[in-house]
């Protein structure tokens, strides 16, 4: 029955080709759109994962804040205190002359992070050129010069070792150390001193992005977030833990989206299966009464226009997996965007049999049509 199945859905090949290829579209979008969601979510958590303490920042800053670098000595006032950190956060537009590298549509742009490396010391983490060091050295609070420690990513992007020089915005630096963490995100960065990513970004001496904070008792970190933000309105203080929420809150506006628009597309293609088979019963109608004629029962014609359905969810499933799996992969090595979605083999398996079971959904109704036919009619049927 199953070759019956075949040979009857080659007999209309262009509607076939169109059922097929919407249920493609649909499935294809559902793995990329998902994978998407699923690299967001993981490079988020990289991230904050490597947060620690609280970060103070300018209130209501859109991308890059700016603080008056007298706040530090504020900060110290309370008494919960362990450590205040000025950072800059500045932006290379320019990496050896030319756009950065495997930044896309997303905006062409590495981030640098300066900090002082003597009072960075005060800090449980030392900063990524400290903690994560592969190669070199970090930052010291001796280098005056251009000095910079790269992530091992940018550093292979652009054939970068101890010792070589490397332009950013249009100054040239010396490499002291390369730094992995394993997120592609932060091994995307470099690290300065604080005085110069204050002249890449433009500030003046007095001019931070932001300051990490440090308590002496850590359970004592939200509390202490809290005073500031009520002490000073124009600041902004959240603890790892709050901004690890801020980001999933963030995510799950973006995964509500995400999954709008697969629904959309997965409706459409049950729709297609729907409609093909539909139009397929009204028009074999005579044959299905002669098939009956011959002796074949209610559920034989029931199961051939199921059968055909799940062909239609298997050619349209398999198509729409292997086209996901590739749209991924594309996207990864092409760094068409600042993260990598994940196409994890329970993604395509479940997007796969969700094509198959829309399939099979869209043939009940024709098929219940087919099964209460009176025979004699469908044979005279024109």
């Amino acid at each position: 029955m199953l070759r019956f199945a075949f040979k009857n859905l080659l007999l209309k090949k262009s509607r076939t080709f169109l059922a097929i290829l919407g249920l493609t579209i649909a499935i294809t979008g559902v793995i990329s759109l998902i994978g998407i969601s699923d690299g967001i979510r993981h490079r988020i958590t990289e991230s904050t994962s490597k947060i620690e303490g609280i970060i103070v920042t300018e209130k209501d800053a859109t991308l890059i804040g700016k603080l008056d670098a007298s706040y530090e000595e504020k900060l110290w006032h309370f008494s919960e205190v362990k450590a205040v950190v000025p950072v800059v956060e500045a932006l290379a537009t320019s990496i050896d002359g030319e756009k950065p590298k495997g930044t896309g549509v997303a905006g062409a742009m590495v981030s640098v992070l300066g900090m002082d490396p003597v009072k960075k010391e005060m800090l449980s983490n030392k900063g990524l050129d400290a903690e994560y060091l592969i190669k070199g050295r970090s930052i010291k609070g001796s280098d005056k010069g251009r000095v910079v420690v790269l992530g091992s990513k940018l550093a292979d992007d652009y054939d970068k070792n101890v010792g070589s020089k490397i332009d950013i915005n249009g100054e040239t630096y010396r490499v002291v150390g390369i730094f992995e963490t394993g997120s592609d995100m932060l091994d995307n960065m470099v690290v300065t001193t604080l005085e110069q990513a204050q002249k890449i970004m433009g500030f003046s001496s007095d001019t931070v992005s932001e300051f990490i904070v440090e308590t002496r008792d850590p359970s004592q970190a939200s509390k202490l977030a809290k005073k500031i933000n009520f002490r000073y309105s124009d600041l902004d203080a959240k603890t790892s833990s709050e901004w690890a929420e801020e980001f999933s809150s963030m995510l799950e506006q973006v995964n509500v989206f995400f999954m709008l628009i697969s629904s959309i597309a997965v409706l459409v293609g049950a729709i297609g299966i729907l409609n093909t088979m539909l139009m397929s019963v009204i028009e074999r109608y005579k044959e299905f009464g002669i098939l009956r004629a011959l002796g074949w029962t209610r559920g034989d014609l029931t199961k051939l226009i199921i059968y055909e359905s799940f062909v239609l969810g298997l050619s349209g499933g398999s198509l729409g997996a292997l086209l996901g799996y590739l749209t991924v992969y594309i996207i990864n090595v092409s760094d068409f965007i600042p993260f990598h979605p994940i196409a994890t083999p329970s993604l395509i398996f479940s997007a796969f049999m969700l094509s198959i079971i829309l399939s099979i959904l869209g043939g009940l109704y024709p098929a219940w049509r087919v099964s209460k036919l009176d025979p004699v009619e469908a044979i005279r049927f024109e």
